[in-house]
């Protein structure tokens, strides 16, 4: 089983819920996450945004740290940026110590833009809060569609990104923060042409992030849950 980070929302966000559920909440994350992992062979498993969700990576093969808004900036010790958006202080908690569990189990993870964010940053790291000028318009591609391939990434030779991707690959990018300080158990294995981190691994360790959205782009399954969901079955 494939756990995948999920968010919660206020029921009414959601177009097919009426007025009369506005104290009520739903916990949801892209059906393309799941799509992705049952393609690839595997079985995905929603966790919700709860603290007691992290208990439920025992009982499960890998992990998925999917994407979404901003994680507040008072984790790595600095004031928000006024462009910061979307910062769900429960999320943030549940994601860092799925983080953290997910390593003491040694559970394969495969963390995806925001979640190679939230790796980052649990592990001791901080972010670009935002992109600025030429790097922004590159990264933050709101305009494409989601699927779009819009600049290249180039890999470090010896990665398991280069490894299952090769020298280097054309991406979607939906972003407009970025890596800062890497964390010590980080190693960048990728970036941009203007030198943004677009995958970080563990040294020995299966763990890896990428800024980019594998979910989203087309044909699947793609390479990145293929690597996640052979793990999750080879130790099942």
């Amino acid at each position: 089983m494939v756990a995948l980070s999920g968010r919660r929302y206020v029921a009414t966000e959601v177009p097919s819920f009426p007025a009369n559920f506005a104290d009520q909440h739903v916990d949801i994350h892209l059906a393309a996450y799941s799509d992705c992992v049952a393609t690839a062979g595997g079985v995905p498993v929603m966790l919700p945004c709860l603290d007691d969700a992290v208990s439920a990576l025992e009982r499960c093969d890998a992990l998925v740290l999917t994407g979404g808004g901003d994680v507040d900036p008072a984790h790595y010790g600095e004031d928000p940026h006024e462009t910061v958006s979307g910062v769900d202080p429960r999320r943030d908690r549940v994601e860092i110590a799925l983080v953290h569990r997910a390593l003491e189990l040694s559970l394969p993870v495969l963390a995806v833009c925001r979640g190679m964010q939230v790796l980052n940053v649990a592990l001791g790291g901080s972010l670009i809060q935002h992109l600025e000028g030429d790097h922004l318009h590159q990264h933050a591609a709101w305009e494409h569609p989601v699927h779009a391939r819009t600049h290249p990434v180039s890999f470090a030779t010896g990665s398991l990104a280069h490894r299952l991707l090769g020298d280097a690959i054309e991406v979607n990018t939906l972003h407009h923060q970025a890596l800062g300080r890497l964390a010590d158990a980080l190693v960048c294995t990728g970036r941009a042409p203007d030198g943004v981190v677009e995958s970080v691994e563990i040294p020995g360790r299966h763990v890896w992030g990428v800024q980019w959205h594998p979910e989203l782009l087309t044909p699947q399954p793609d390479p990145t849950f293929r690597w996640l969901v052979d793990l999750a079955v080879a130790a099942r």
